[in-house]
């Protein structure tokens, strides 16, 4: 059994103030581990509000399913393009 850690840094220019953050580390997180069936959480840059660090972790069989998971994670192209069209969508609701 083999360990996966990944450090995963995304720029979140759009981002106005930290709630707005937790929203959409909240919705990330829940997205990526019910997608990738993996332990995920933001490890750092908690008090900045436009960057979002996340530490992802998973137990696989051997180097070989470690290799998998990386590149399936990498060429995932997770944006955060989807989760502003959310905040925009949110913030025109509430207006």
């Amino acid at each position: 059994m083999k360990v996966l850690t990944l450090e995963i840094k995304l720029d979140g220019s759009w981002i106005q103030t930290l709630k707005e953050k937790r929203m959409v580390v909240k919705s990330l997180l829940g997205k990526l581990s019910n997608q990738f069936k993996i332990s995920v959480a933001e490890i750092d840059a908690q008090d900045v509000h436009k960057t979002i660090v996340i530490g992802v972790a998973a137990i696989v069989e051997n180097n070989k399913k470690a290799d998998q998971m990386e590149e399936r994670l990498r060429s995932n192209k997770f944006t955060l393009q989807d989760f502003y069209d959310q905040m925009v969508q949110l913030k025109s609701m509430g207006s």
